[in-house]
């Protein structure tokens, strides 16, 4: 089971785009009906009729309330450079600040790559893993983009992306990239996957682009790449490689970034901007 938009049948691609074209079927209804991401649709209707504008509330896959985000990435469970004692620490601060919801931008487990712990390495374990020491708190949602190491083992049987989708907490939001909401605004997430050829509308007016993959934080433009949230300290840049998260602050009309560094006790501002 490898690439879903290549597996789509020419006839199957035609016949999603006719529903929507033809026949006003929203993107939303054709992912519950093809039992398939609401990025994945976006990306079938978006090949078929590139000159197609969409509208914002259909190109994102949610739309957030609340004042304040905190958004990590490349947790990378199962390996032996994972590190649960930090995962655990941002969100206790997500609970301290009563911050709801969280994204996560992808590399949630190591998969079968090199440098998996040898009590981790099948790939149901792993996953059970997750789902039994995850944090867990009530009132957070954790909105996953799911990343190069995700698809490695979760392309390969339905039957384990079901598995992470029986927690209730979590809200898997597709491969490589897509869309969100929040304060009324658009907001890209991002993790580069080999071989995937999911392409969606490119938008210039989104609030900020982040990423995943790099492991190390970087500020370019409109675009934040997120820090590693474990020990895997490969270097993708010139940087030096913190572990951390960083917190979206809505503060009246501007927007707010800080980075929290996990062996720092103050955070960094990276950014203030106008909403």
């Amino acid at each position: 089971m490898r690439n879903k938009l290549e597996q789509l049948s020419k006839e199957d691609s035609m016949r999603i785009s006719n529903l929507y074209y033809n026949y006003h079927i929203s993107i939303e209804q054709l992912a519950k009906m093809e039992e398939r991401f609401q990025n994945e649709i976006l990306g079938v209707l978006w090949s078929n009729n590139p000159q197609h504008f969409f509208k914002t509330k259909e190109l994102s896959s949610i739309s957030l309330p609340g004042d304040s985000l905190l958004v990590i990435s490349d947790t990378h469970i199962g390996s032996n450079k994972m590190n649960m004692d930090y995962i655990i620490e941002a969100y206790k601060y997500a609970r301290t600040k009563k911050i709801n919801d969280i994204l996560h931008l992808g590399d949630l487990m190591q998969s079968t790559m090199c440098g998996v712990q040898n009590s981790l390495r099948n790939e149901e374990r792993q996953i059970n893993f997750i789902l039994n020491h995850y944090p867990y708190y009530k009132k957070i949602k954790t909105h996953i983009l799911l990343g190069n190491h995700d698809y490695k083992t979760l392309m390969k049987s339905k039957i384990y992306l079901e598995m992470l989708k029986s927690r209730r907490d979590f809200n898997l939001l597709g491969f490589k990239r897509c869309y969100i909401t929040w304060q009324g605004k658009l907001l890209s997430l991002n993790h580069p996957i080999e071989h995937y050829h999911l392409k969606l509308p490119y938008k210039n007016d989104t609030i900020l682009n982040l990423y995943g993959h790099r492991h190390g934080l970087l500020v370019k433009n409109n675009c934040i790449y997120l820090p590693t949230l474990s020990d895997d300290l490969k270097h993708y840049g010139k940087e030096k490689i913190e572990p951390g998260w960083i917190v979206l602050q809505k503060e009246n009309a501007t927007l707010r970034i800080e980075n929290y560094r996990i062996q720092e006790k103050n955070p960094e501002l990276l950014l203030v901007k106008k909403l």
